[in-house]
């Protein structure tokens, strides 16, 4: 059932909804959560022209302009000069979005004040990355290794969501990166 309310001062509506959720055989429940908010300043329909290069616009796969829903999520930053301090920008699964900024040098960001969680940035040995994990301080964490190499920054999309227990959620993409084709979690496969 859709649950609604109104935030003051500014008047803006919000509706929450859980149309799909399944109990796993292990893990945790794997549910398809829909969030509106009718004044979204931040999302990830109206990023910077200067972030991927073409105009304000669509530029990941949404549920629909001011919709965030709790299967897509992107981590959003340059990584390639690791000389200078940088930022990336976290766009949360289910909507929101946070800051974590690095040091020179560093593959780990600065914890973020807000839910004590931080970024890591892996690589191989030839420095190319191969993941952005966003760790919590329950022991959960985010995993975003699917890249979309068709934009300016990098765009790095939700790959894989583990519990604080272990048990993953993977999601699976096609060969452009932006659509999710499959998702598995223990022992299921949708």
């Amino acid at each position: 059932m859709v649950a609604w309310r109104v935030s003051e001062p500014h008047i803006n509506l919000w509706l929450h909804d859980t149309p799909l959720a399944y109990p796993t055989t292990v893990g945790s429940e794997i549910s398809f959560d829909l969030n509106f908010k009718q004044r979204d300043e931040w999302g990830l329909w109206t990023l910077p022209s200067e972030w991927h290069g073409d105009g304000y616009g669509p530029i990941l796969t949404t549920v629909g302009k001011n919709w965030a829903c709790s299967w897509i999520g992107a981590v959003i930053a340059t990584f390639e000069n690791l000389s200078v301090p940088w930022d990336a920008y976290f766009y949360r699964p289910g909507g929101g979005y946070a800051v974590y900024s690095f040091s020179a040098g560093n593959n780990v960001s600065a914890i973020n004040y807000r839910d004590n969680s931080w970024m890591e940035v892996s690589r191989d040995g030839n420095n190319t990355l191969l993941a952005v994990t966003v760790r919590f301080a329950d022991g959960s964490r985010w995993t975003f290794g699917h890249h979309n190499p068709s934009v300016r920054w990098g765009y790095y999309f939700l790959s894989g969501r583990t519990d604080p227990a272990g048990h993953t959620t993977v999601f699976q993409y096609d060969s452009s990166a932006t659509n999710m084709v499959a998702l598995s979690g223990g022992t299921n496969n949708w």
